[in-house]
């Protein structure tokens, strides 16, 4: 199996795992917690009818979404390259939003970073035209 293969399956089911269960299964409270700061940061009219855990459902259901897409679409680089930017915006706005979470043992850096790993993986190795060269001078 090809190295983009195992990261395409990996960064899959890091989405399909991040959106089912801290999400829809088990709700975590720093879910919550994070929504509930951005619910603060919304136009009261948008507050009436949006809550923590429904946007926690959304991110869940978008997030298994976003899986399967990598999955299905397997010979696809743009469901990879979503997947990417979607972790490096995410990780931004932890840093804004509550960068208090930065600290913890199991924090958004250590998932976000490896999620991006995994997806240049996926796309370097089929051909996708980032060039690293790590050499010693």
């Amino acid at each position: 199996m090809q190295s983009s293969t195992l990261a395409r399956l990996g960064l899959g089911f890091l989405f399909i795992y991040q959106g089912l269960v801290p999400k829809l299964v088990f709700l975590d409270k720093t879910e919550l917690s994070i929504n509930q700061q951005h619910l603060a940061l919304m136009p009261m009219s948008m507050q009436g009818w949006l809550n923590s855990e429904l946007i926690a459902q959304m991110a869940g259901m978008g997030e298994i979404l976003l899986g399967l897409l990598i999955l299905v679409f397997y010979k696809k680089n743009w469901p990879v390259w979503l997947a990417f930017t979607a972790l490096a915006v995410l990780l931004l706005d932890i840093i804004v939003i509550t960068p208090e979470l930065l600290t913890g043992a199991f924090n958004p850096v250590i998932s976000n970073i490896s999620g991006m790993l995994l997806a240049w993986i996926a796309l370097k190795d089929r051909g996708d035209s980032w060039n690293i060269t790590l050499s010693r001078q």
